[in-house]
């Protein structure tokens, strides 16, 4: 360590001036009045001495400066492996306890007495710990990141004497890029030590499954699965399709070559309706490394196979033959059409009668109040049909309609008041903001591309002024004419939908809406937005989750254990725009665990938040929607947590990767029991630094207090003893 002191002047002024007052101090103390003591007067003469000393430091402004040599210790950090394949079969037990035999031997302290060691655990993240206990090593976490832990190494000590880094590991990672060539120049060597068999594992697992999300109960279904295995080529297993502990489908398979890639095809026929669960599982052999990667979890949405149909017409029309056409191209909707010719002649026989009618999923109305009455046995029906057994309305008006007949169809039709009829117009039609946000006319999420269509389409007729519409009722798309009496009136409606109870209603007000189909494939061949509309009309009225205030979702079906579980939510008002400032709690129960988390408001109606970790099984959560202490929504669903999985699709210790990491970074592959020998061989320097601090002392309180203190003490001592 090194001392300096410099000064703002002159030092030479500095040693004068002190000799002068030095002097002048001495002499002023060799003759006193009254005469005191000798000693009284070398102390008088010291504190004088001191004061002017200290006087003069702060009038020449001292600077002290200290500098100091440092050797920084070598670091080392030591990435240890502790994700679930450690958990794997290995010549000497498992491989994780083989690792940590390994790290209770003698090498590790040798090689922390000799430099600084930095331990971090790794998996899917990767986390730097305060010490290693090789005890307390667990590996059951689900994934491996090594990427992840030596950009960490490098992050944490790039501004520390950073030499080495050991990477414990089997060499499987299936998150994140490859690690060799992750790194790129990586600043220091890794030496790398590999845990597993050096013989390849036997193994079978299912690489990966593929079907549809959505399918129809009675309806085949197909499913791909690609299946591989090791050391069984040629050998037979059976692979199952679970749902519950029922077997739904089988098929015997040859296993493939070593690490080919074999795809089966599967199909079943599922037969009940909702999130259903089915899980896929090989047959595992007695001398298989692992058998908890011979299964795969999946959902599916069954929807109900067939909806059924009934379209009543006031009579023949285009309306009517291009919406049955349509109807009927899609195979899961079954329609029964019933067309009014004269009064009392219906085409299509007999309505549905009483047992039939619970089986009725949507009633379509068209052009059913004109000029003529309406059949008695067709008011009758849909009174009671519609209005008593509240079964979803599609109605379209038509342009020939009859004022006094529609007045009479108010409880029908949901109106508040009779329809204003005028003589009959072309109208455009126009995208309202309720429309953009509706899944009815959705496109895709992009409301731009909604607009675009539906300015496309061509004009249709409306014979319609003013339409009053029950509470809560959204107009979806409106009229609007060229001319500009029409243009100062503004837009009529022309699509709109009402929830009212159980009851549901979508009514287009107007007619000739088959051009929308028919003229559109003049400019657009092959535009399909009138079935598009039409079909995602009916599904809106038959199904419930569409109608919904609340909808919360998981933004996966099946996770791994340990991984984070994102929910999202999204809220609304009754005329479906977004709803913010709402208290919305989640209700996770599974059959020995259960948690609550509060979704956190990102405004424009969506909510988020997230659970972090949960034990593999099945779960159901709830979640309630309140405003101060008024609930306004509900909605649940579920979610699967499977046991490890991704660890255990690829088991065999990936020496190659290993090897290379070593070679590129500059180090080497070290086998787990020459470690004593590596860590006795390392040779790194101390990084030698040099720091230096400086004071400035004429800035110190302590320099001011010793020269009052000094002043004071002399001033009390010549004034007891009497001194002039």
């Amino acid at each position: 360590m090194e001392f300096s002191l410099q000064f703002a002047y002159n030092t030479w002024f500095f040693i004068l001036g002190m000799l002068g007052f030095g002097l002048l101090a001495w002499w002023a103390y060799q003759i006193t009045l009254p005469p005191v003591s000798a000693a009284l007067r070398r102390l008088l003469l010291i504190l004088r001495t001191l004061s002017f000393v200290f006087l003069f430091l702060l009038l020449f402004e001292p600077i002290l400066g200290i500098a100091w040599r440092n050797a920084e210790r070598p670091v080392v950090a030591v990435l240890v492996d502790v994700s679930a394949s450690m958990q794997l079969p290995d010549e000497q037990g498992s491989r994780g306890e083989h690792l940590k035999s390994v790290l209770k031997q003698p090498w590790l302290n040798d090689l922390q007495k000799r430099f600084e060691v930095t331990f971090i655990h790794f998996a899917s993240e990767a986390t730097e710990v305060p010490a290693l206990i090789p005890d307390s090593l667990t590996f059951d976490a689900e994934g491996t990141h090594i990427s992840a832990a030596l950009a960490l190494a490098s992050e944490k000590l790039s501004s520390r004497n950073f030499a080495a880094t050991l990477l414990l590991s089997d060499g499987i990672y299936n998150l994140g890029s490859d690690p060799v060539q992750a790194q790129g120049a990586y600043p220091v060597p890794i030496f790398t030590v590999a845990f597993g068999r050096t013989t390849a594992d036997r193994d079978v697992w299912i690489e990966d499954v593929l079907t549809n999300e959505v399918a129809f109960a009675g309806t085949r279904v197909p499913l791909q699965v690609m299946l591989r295995s090791r050391g069984y080529a040629g050998r037979n297993a059976q692979i199952r399709l679970m749902q519950g502990g029922r077997v739904v489908a089988s098929q015997t398979v040859t296993l493939p070559p070593d690490d080919q890639e074999q795809t089966l095809q599967f199909s079943f026929v599922p037969d009940q309706e909702g999130m259903q669960k089915y899980r896929l599982v090989v047959d595992a052999f007695p001398d298989e490394v692992t058998d908890r990667n011979n299964q795969r979890t999946f959902y599916i949405k069954i929807l109900k196979s067939k909806l059924k149909i009934v379209l009543l017409a006031g009579a023949p029309s285009p309306d009517v033959s291009f919406l049955v056409r349509t109807l009927k191209q899609d195979r899961n909707l079954k329609v029964r059409s019933y067309v009014a010719l004269a009064p009392g002649k219906i085409l299509g026989g007999t309505l549905p009668v009483s047992g039939e009618l619970k089986d009725i999923d949507c009633v379509i109305g068209v052009q059913l109040f004109g000029p003529q009455p309406l059949a008695p046995v067709m008011q009758r029906w849909l009174e009671r049909t519609v209005i008593q057994e509240e079964k979803p309305f599609l109605f379209i008006s038509g342009a020939d309609v009859s004022a006094r007949q529609l007045a009479e169809q108010r409880k029908l039709l949901l109106l508040v008041t009779p329809p204003v009829v005028t003589r009959e117009k072309q109208v455009v039609p126009r995208v309202t903001l309720q429309g953009m946000l509706h899944p009815i006319l959705k496109i895709t999420d992009e409301s731009s591309e909604i607009k675009e269509a539906i300015e496309g389409l061509p004009p249709v007729v409306s014979p319609f002024l003013r339409l009053n519409f029950a509470p809560g009722a959204q107009v979806l798309l409106e009229g609007v004419g060229t001319g500009k009496l029409a243009a100062r009136r503004g837009g009529v409606p022309l699509l709109n939908l009402v929830r009212q109870g159980q009851r549901r209603l979508v009514a287009f007000w107007g007619g000739g809406f088959w051009r929308w189909h028919l003229m559109m494939q003049r400019v657009q061949p092959g535009n399909d937005y009138y079935q598009r509309m039409f079909l995602q009309s009916i599904r809106w009225l038959v199904s419930v989750e569409e109608s919904k205030l609340l909808r919360v979702s998981t933004n996966k079906d099946i996770y791994r254990t340990g991984e984070e579980i994102l929910f999202s939510a999204q809220a609304y008002y009754e005329d479906f725009t977004p709803r913010d400032q709402l208290d919305i709690e989640v209700n996770i129960r599974g059959r020995d665990t259960s948690a609550d988390i509060l979704l956190q408001g990102r405004g424009n109606g969506l909510y988020e938040g997230k659970l972090s970790v949960l034990e593999s099984g099945d779960y159901r959560y709830r979640a309630t929607a309140r405003e101060g202490d008024r609930i306004v929504g509900t909605d649940e669903g579920r979610f699967t947590v499977e046991p490890f999985r991704i660890e255990f699709q690829h088991t065999e210790t990936d020496f190659l990767l290993m090897q290379r990491l070593a070679m590129r970074s500059g180090g080497r592959a070290v086998a787990p029991d020459s470690l004593a020998q590596w860590a006795a061989g390392l040779q790194f320097a101390p990084r030698i630094t040099y720091e230096e601090k400086q004071f400035p002392l004429w800035q110190r309180w302590p320099m001011l207090a010793i020269i009052v203190l000094s002043l004071s003490l002399e001033w009390f001592l010549r004034k007891r003893k009497g001194m002039f």
